[in-house]
């Protein structure tokens, strides 16, 4: 069980001059409590040159396959606010329907963002049992112009989603790299993806299907 004390340590050094020069910032693994994930995220908003982080499996987002609460959507808005992160890793972290939408909007709004990885961070919907909660951000890359790399691997994607990204991406010039590997997509959701490789209008260069 990791106590108060590292976190409470761990905010005191991100704002300390002495870690001005912090690049890179990795968090893997370890479960952030819920009174330190805004002041966390906070904190890590503000520092001055974080470039890459990684907040992989701490517990961030929904608890079950409800909605996600203020304080997860708070997190998202901290993150997504840095001048300076153009690499995050979420992945192994649980985001219903509608953190999945806010964090597809904020990406639009505010993001800077040009790696994203969000692998295996999805349920399934209660009203559609096949349904990925991640569909809800996969609708809003058609507006994204600053990712060039997306980790969407293992996350109960089928067919219906790949027809859901062939649309969002078909008009979208920065999306170089594509990672679903590890969902279900079948031979029509593969078909979505080589069309969107032949499409002058998609940036679309590359995809990993392992597993598909």
């Amino acid at each position: 069980i990791v106590q108060d004390e590292p976190f409470a340590g761990l905010l005191q050094l991100l704002n300390s001059p002495s870690l001005d020069s912090l690049q890179f910032l990795n968090l893997s693994a370890l479960p952030l409590g819920v009174k330190w994930q805004v002041p966390l995220c906070k904190a890590i908003r503000i520092h001055p040159s974080i470039r890459t982080l990684s907040l992989a499996d701490t517990g961030l987002g929904t608890r079950s396959s409800g909605d996600e609460d203020d304080n997860t959507m708070a997190c998202i808005v901290e993150l997504l606010s840095s001048k300076n992160i153009v690499h995050l890793d979420l992945s192994w972290n649980c985001f219903g329907s509608v953190g999945f939408d806010f964090l597809g909007q904020k990406l639009i709004e505010l993001g800077i963002l040009e790696k994203l990885d969000l692998a295996h961070c999805s349920t399934l919907s209660k009203k559609s049992p096949w349904t990925s909660s991640m569909v809800h951000l996969l609708e809003h890359l058609r507006d994204n112009k600053s990712l060039r790399k997306l980790n969407i691997s293992g996350n109960y994607l089928d067919f219906r989603a790949a027809l859901v990204l062939e649309d969002s991406l078909e008009c979208n010039s920065m999306l170089r790299e594509l990672d679903v590997s590890n969902n279900s997509l079948g031979n029509p959701g593969m078909r979505s993806l080589l069309r969107l490789l032949s499409r002058s209008t998609s940036g679309l260069q590359y995809f990993n299907f392992e597993n598909c």
